[in-house]
């Protein structure tokens, strides 16, 4: 069994991206995560001689996934969860997306059921929500 792929790098595979694992290029520490298409690449990170552009940071980087939080209509509020094994209550965020809401009602009970996930930051939460829609075939790319 493989390694588990980091957070970013499933963002960029549930957007549709062809992700491949790279060995390090020159001066760095650790491999990199690129993508072959381009469409998903750091503009941080991309220098002209890199042949694969590094997979942008979803989970760390609002740059690269604000626009993703707007197009997609996702809301982000601050919540606590129970952790499953010692149900100790924390603090994270909630991501969530409606459609057509009664404004009578709170936005979180309004969203339908998979349109919900939470993250320790904003941006986690909203990777989670990304490849949880994309699993259920509800994100348009």
């Amino acid at each position: 069994m493989g390694e588990e792929k980091p957070l970013n790098v499933r963002v960029a595979e549930a957007l549709g991206c062809d992700v491949i694992y790279r060995k390090a290029y020159p001066g760095d520490r650790e491999a990199a995560w690129c993508c072959e298409d381009g469409e998903h690449r750091d503009p941080n990170l991309h220098e002209p001689w890199m042949d694969n552009p590094v997979v942008a940071n979803y989970d760390t980087d609002w740059s690269a996934t604000g626009p993703l939080i707007e197009r997609y209509g996702f809301l982000l509020a601050p919540c606590e969860v129970e952790d499953e094994e010692t149900w100790a209550r924390r603090r994270a965020w909630l991501c969530g997306r409606y459609g057509q809401v009664d404004h009578g009602r709170d936005w979180l009970d309004a969203c339908s059921e998979g349109a919900k996930a939470t993250g320790a930051t904003p941006l986690e939460a909203a990777s989670h929500l990304i490849i949880a829609l994309a699993a259920a075939g509800k994100l348009e790319r």
